[in-house]
């Protein structure tokens, strides 16, 4: 009867243990860009020549689409003009597009971490003759 008992309340522990909440699921209306929204310092690498570079960047909703984020100072190109990326969770797509300021054609991809802290973020900036390829993390 002792082992009974035991297993049954083995079987209950495990049951009742493994229904652990998905820490990165959003059961709740919250907007899901607002995790992205604000002031960030951003630390770029450049893979082709190791160059290193910090800078603010400034990420906020954009107003006219309910899916999309304005990402203003990308690839340290200016405050004045806004890069759009789609959101979907904790990931981010950059669709190709053109910075208006310098005109370079970019694409690329990027995720907030789970406590909404850190982005990594992969991209193409193509500047003319070349195309180059940086990683970046962003953290507040």
């Amino acid at each position: 009867m002792k082992k009974v008992i035991y297993i049954l309340t083995s079987l209950f522990l495990l049951f009742f243990t493994s229904c652990k909440k998905d820490d990165n699921t959003n059961t709740s209306n919250e907007d899901p860009r607002t995790k992205f929204e604000g002031t960030w310092t951003c630390k770029e690498t450049c893979k082709k020549d190791g160059s290193f570079t910090a800078f603010p960047v400034t990420i906020s909703k954009n107003t006219s689409n309910s899916t999309e984020i304005l990402i203003a100072n990308f690839n340290n190109l200016g405050q004045t003009d806004n890069l759009h990326a789609i959101i979907t969770g904790y990931n981010f797509t950059i669709p190709q597009q053109s910075y208006t300021s310098s005109n370079y054609p970019v694409s690329g991809s990027g995720a907030i971490d789970s406590k909404q802290t850190s982005i990594n973020m992969n991209y193409l900036v193509n500047e003319g003759a070349q195309t180059d390829e940086y990683t970046a993390v962003l953290t507040k």
